[in-house]
């Protein structure tokens, strides 16, 4: 109930959709971040309802797409809105992040937009409002949608729009309790490939069907026809044993091409496969990935890169290719910090989304993803990825940290392009060596290493950007965003910040006598004195 409450404490303040400019394409993948944003209490600190709200979205993203197999459960909480029918029975509306179900479906516009993108949001808002005015306890409901047919829009469109390549199902159904109040509407979702448009069409229009009668496609040739379906696809609740799942059972049949019945099959067999223990591995990513959401919300509010931000900045230096490179150093502060900008915190976002979502295909056996990398390193980013899961559990989180900033450069030396469903696709574009070929990762053996010349980046000699660093002045080699790779570069990597370190000072310490018995020449050493790292202090006393 105190979700509910605060749901609708923010109910009467949400934009009108249509008001607002359809987002830029480069710009949606900063959603979550915006999202956060918008939703900071009046000390500056986001909202942590707001944080769990985006934590869900997470979840669901990191299913969609990094884990194909993956059979996703959100629910909305019914709320009152404060406004009443003709019986004076007040309207509940199912609500999430202070949006209902129709508001959010509305939003749709504001991130599509070709004309047959946009007719399919139209869709979709019919359909929750459906979900909102009709939907009765005891029934269940199915949405299906189809990627866009070429009588919809060209691949191109399609692919630009997020809605070439997967069908999308999902079921609805109303919980109640035991007085029979509906609390919350329950939704079921799941992503699948290579079933072709017509077994849907024919699936639909058979009177031997799942829904018990033939449904009319009107335009036989276009997924939109599909989708404007939807108010006769109903059955009662608990007679789809598998929900969703059961629906991709039910249409194999009507699917004639042989060999994209055996890709369906193979994709229903893994459905069936043990859901809660991808639930508990999706929701350690997101919960990690929320995390970093926070910190760029910061970073962009306060238009400067928070430590966190700024060690990842710098932790990748020898991965970030050219041109994201060039924007990283127009951001460039003093003490190798940074100011923020959405055209940074985009790189940054999409880096990490590549990151997370490549780890939770490897943890899932996605072989879209696997299929791509060099097998010693699925193998080495697999535990690494369950080790961090672990110590991500016990709150161990500089442990994280650690593990994160070395699988991290792992998976960016691979360049795996991954995604799917609503976050569409990430094409990594990390750095590559001289012939265009993935960076290897240190200490990995493989077939690769014959063909071309491992190596750490692009390394130049210069002053190291971190203005408590002992090598300061003198020229040593640094990376690219102009931090030194022996010192500065390390520590970055083991989870500290050298930038917070204070200044380090060289002072040579009194001549010893010498020793005459043995002749000996006498030595000079130099202690070098780290105010904030007791460690660092000890192992430089001890070296000459």
């Amino acid at each position: 109930m105190a979700e509910a409450a605060r749901q609708a404490e923010f109910f009467p303040s949400q934009p009108d959709f249509e008001l607002r400019e359809a987002v830029e394409i480069d710009k949606r993948c900063l959603t979550e971040v915006n999202h956060l944003n918008n939703n900071r209490l009046p000390n500056g600190e986001i909202d942590p309802w707001a944080q769990d709200e985006v934590f869900k979205n997470l979840v669901s993203a990191v299913k969609e797409a990094g884990i194909p197999n993956a059979v996703h459960r959100s629910s909305q909480p019914s709320v009152g809105t404060g406004e009443y029918n003709e019986a004076g029975e007040e309207i509940n509306a199912y609500m999430w992040l202070g949006r209902t179900a129709i508001q959010n479906a509305e939003s749709g516009r504001y991130f599509h937009r070709h004309e047959s993108a946009l007719e399919r949001v139209e869709v979709e808002i019919d359909e929750a409002r459906y979900a909102q005015e009709e939907l009765k306890p005891g029934e269940y409901k199915i949405f299906i949608s189809p990627r866009m047919s070429e009588a919809d829009a060209t691949l191109s469109v399609a692919k630009s729009e997020h809605l070439a390549h997967e069908d999308a199902v999902r079921g609805s159904q109303l919980i109640t309790d035991e007085q029979g109040n509906v609390k919350e509407l329950a939704i079921d979702s799941l992503l699948v490939t290579d079933i072709p448009l017509e077994a849907w069409v024919d699936m639909c229009e058979d009177p031997e069907n799942i829904f018990g009668k033939a449904i009319e496609i009107s335009d036989k040739s276009s997924a939109l026809s599909v989708m404007q379906s939807h108010h006769e696809m109903k059955v009662k609740t608990g007679e789809l044993e598998e929900g969703v799942v059961s629906v991709i059972a039910a249409v194999i049949p009507y699917i004639k091409d042989p060999h994209a019945r055996k890709k369906v099959e193979a994709q229903l067999a893994r459905f069936r496969e043990d859901q809660l223990s991808i639930d508990v591995k999706a929701r350690n990513i997101a919960g990690r990935w929320k995390e970093f959401e926070v910190e760029l919300a910061d970073s962009l509010h306060y238009e400067r890169a928070t430590p966190t931000v700024t060690t990842f900045i710098n932790s990748m230096q020898d991965r970030w290719n050219d041109e994201d490179l060039e924007v990283i150093l127009q951001h460039k502060l003093p003490n190798a910090q940074y100011r923020m900008s959405e055209d940074l915190a985009v790189i940054l976002e999409k880096a990490k989304q590549n990151f997370f979502w490549t780890r939770a295909g490897v943890v899932t056996d996605n072989q879209d993803v696997i299929k791509q990398m060099d097998s010693a390193i699925v193998d080495i980013i697999r535990r690494d990825e369950m080790f961090i899961q672990v110590a991500y559990e016990n709150g161990e989180h500089h442990h994280v940290q650690l593990l994160e900033m070395q699988t991290d450069k792992r998976i960016a030396n691979e360049n795996v392009s991954v995604g799917g469903g609503c976050p569409g696709e990430n094409m990594a574009d990390f750095k590559t060596d001289k012939d265009g070929n993935p960076l290897l990762s240190e200490g990995v053996n493989n077939a690769k290493a014959n063909s071309y010349e491992k190596r750490i980046g692009k390394r130049s000699k210069g002053k190291c950007q971190v203005e408590s660093c002992p090598t300061r002045p003198r020229e040593v080699t640094v990376g690219g965003c102009g931090v030194c790779l022996e010192r500065c570069q390390k520590l970055f990597d083991s989870g500290e910040d050298p930038t917070k370190m204070g200044f380090v000072k060289s002072k040579p310490k009194e001549m010893p006598k010498p020793n005459f018995k043995t002749a000996e020449k006498p030595l000079i050493k130099t202690d070098y004195i780290i105010n904030d790292m007791a460690s660092q202090r000890e192992k430089d006393k001890a070296s000459v």
